[in-house]
C-alpha cells in the first residue's frame, strides 16, 4: 500500500517520461526504494565508479536486510 505523501506525489507528477518513468517508480517501490529521488541530491552512485556503485548498492541492500531481520542472519 502507498502512503499518503507517496501517493499525493504519483497523482501530482507530470510524468515526463511517460510510461517507462512510471515503470521505473514502480520498480523501486518495489525493492523498498524511495519511489522518487529528491531533486538537486547527487546519489553516492553518481560519484563512484561502476564496480565500486554495485558495490555500495550491495552493502545498502544487506544492511536494509539485516535492520528488517533485526539482525538475524539467517532471516536477511
Amino acid at each position: 500500500a502507498l502512503d499518503r505523501q507517496t501517493s499525493s506525489s504519483l497523482i501530482s507528477h507530470d510524468w515526463p517520461g511517460n510510461v517507462r518513468e512510471l515503470r521505473n517508480v514502480a520498480e523501486r517501490f518495489a525493492l523498498g526504494l524511495p519511489a522518487f529521488k529528491q531533486a538537486g541530491t547527487v546519489s553516492e552512485s553518481q560519484s563512484l565508479g561502476f564496480a565500486e556503485a554495485v558495490e555500495a548498492f550491495e552493502r545498502s541492500l544487506l544492511s536494509e536486510a539485516l535492520q528488517r531481520s533485526g539482525g538475524n542472519l539467517s532471516q536477511a
